[in-house]
This record gives C-alpha cells, sequence and structure tokens, in this order.
C-alpha cells in the first residue's frame, strides 16, 4: 500500500513537475511569439511606411517627369520658333545684300556713265575754248557745257530782228566745227527774254540759228532744238550736253539686268 502511495505521489510529482516545465516554456514560447508578432508588425508598419513614403516619391517623380516632358516640349516648340525666325533672319538679310549688291551696281553704271560723261564734257570744253578763244563766256553747268553768245553780233542791234547778221558767219562756222566733232552730245539753242513779250522773238532768234546749224553746216536736226526762255537778261545761248534719253535709258535697261 505504501509502494502505491509513493508511487501515486512520485507520478503525481512528475506530472506536476513537467506540467510546471510545459507551462514555463509555453509561456516562454507565447513571449517568443508575442517579440516576434511585435517585431513583425514593427516591421510591416515600417514597410507600409516607407512604402507610403515611396508611392509619395513616385508620385513626385511622376510629376516632375510630366514636367520635364512639358518643359522639353515647350523648349522644343521655342528651338523650331527660333530656327524659323532665324531661318526667315538669313533669308531677309541675303535678300537685303543682295539688294544692296544690286544698287551698288546701278550706282556703279550711273557713276561710270556719268564720268564719261564729265569727261567729254571737259574734252569739249577745251576744244570750245580753243577754237573761240580764252575770253569766251563758256561754262560748265549739271553736265553741260554753256556759251553765251553776243547777241548783237548775230541779229544786229535791232531786238526785233530775226535773221542772222552776215558777220556773225566766221562765229557760226567755229561753233559748227565743235559741234560736228562731239556727235554723240545734243545741243539746245535757247533765247532769252526778260520779259513774256519778247518771248516770241526771243524762239524764233535760237530758230534761226537752229536751221543754219542743220541747212548749212548738216548737223542732224535730232540732236539739236531751240527754246524760248524768260530770263534774267535778253540773250542767246548755246548749251551742249549729253543725250539724256539715250543716258537714262541705258541706265534702265542695265538696272534691269542686273
Amino acid at each position: 500500500m505504501n509502494k502505491i502511495y509513493i508511487s501515486f505521489l512520485f507520478l503525481l510529482s512528475t506530472t506536476f513537475i513537467l506540467s510546471a516545465q510545459n507551462k514555463k516554456e509555453l509561456r516562454a514560447e507565447i513571449e517568443s511569439l508575442k517579440a516576434t508578432l511585435s517585431t513583425t508588425q514593427s516591421a510591416l508598419s515600417e514597410s507600409r511606411k516607407n512604402e507610403n513614403v515611396s508611392l509619395a516619391r513616385a508620385e513626385s517623380f511622376e510629376a516632375q517627369l510630366e514636367d520635364l516632358q512639358k518643359t522639353n516640349a515647350q523648349l522644343l516648340k521655342n528651338m523650331s520658333t527660333f530656327m524659323e525666325a532665324s531661318t526667315q533672319k538669313t533669308d531677309n538679310i541675303g535678300r537685303a545684300l543682295e539688294s544692296l549688291r544690286e544698287k551698288e551696281a546701278k550706282l556703279k553704271t550711273i557713276n561710270e556713265t556719268t564720268k564719261a560723261n564729265d569727261s567729254i564734257a571737259l574734252m569739249l570744253l577745251t576744244d570750245f575754248k580753243k577754237t573761240l578763244g580764252e575770253e569766251a563766256a563758256i561754262t560748265v553747268e549739271n553736265g553741260a557745257v554753256s556759251i553765251k553768245l553776243d547777241k548783237v553780233l548775230f541779229f544786229g542791234s535791232n531786238a526785233t530782228n530775226a535773221k542772222l547778221a552776215i558777220d556773225a558767219t566766221p562765229m557760226i562756222k567755229k561753233l559748227a566745227s565743235v559741234l560736228k566733232a562731239h556727235r554723240s552730245m545734243n545741243i539746245s539753242v535757247e533765247g532769252t527774254s526778260i520779259s513774256g513779250a519778247g518771248l516770241d522773238m526771243a524762239t524764233r532768234q535760237a530758230g534761226a540759228l537752229v536751221e543754219v546749224f542743220t541747212t548749212t553746216y548738216q548737223i542732224v536736226p535730232e540732236r539739236i532744238r531751240a527754246v524760248g526762255k524768260i530770263g534774267s537778261s535778253d540773250a542767246l545761248f548755246i548749251k551742249v550736253h549729253p543725250n539724256f534719253d539715250t543716258f537714262y535709258l541705258m541706265v534702265r535697261t542695265d538696272m534691269k539686268h542686273k
């Protein structure tokens, strides 16, 4: 009986010890699980936090990328506009330079022609001075050589006379010799009057001299004309000048082909 009782007590003690040990281990395991759960929850919370941060960063990056794309598109558009404007400006500069070159060529043509006419006028002036003498009233005005004639020598002292005097023949011959030598120049014979009343007579006197030049000395009629003008005195002029119609036609034609 005692043996059974002792055995029972031993078994009960063993069971109690084992139970206590199991409870201790269970509690330790529970504590471990709680710690693991807490760690896991902390990690999960941190992960969620990091996820939110990552999502926020991703949204920020997407917004920045969108802004960059818009900025890049605007830059490309501005660059395209700039290139178009630059091309247009280059074209405008090219046209302006071409226009300047054309104008320079036109001015060169005019200058060369003017210089040629000036050279002819100088030669004409020299010839008139040699033929008529240094005392002759010869001037150069606007590219034309002008000779003021003694009206009394040509028509006498009668202001209403349009018939050339015989004494004027030597002077007319000298004038004709120079005029015929410069066939490229045109001639204007101008009779001037201080009043309108004498204008008709001044024109007739100029016409009388033109008629002698064309009939007696064979100066081409297309080169010479008679003109009556109101002036500061009753006078007679011979003006020899370039053929301005031909000059301007030549310049205009040259300009069209530049």
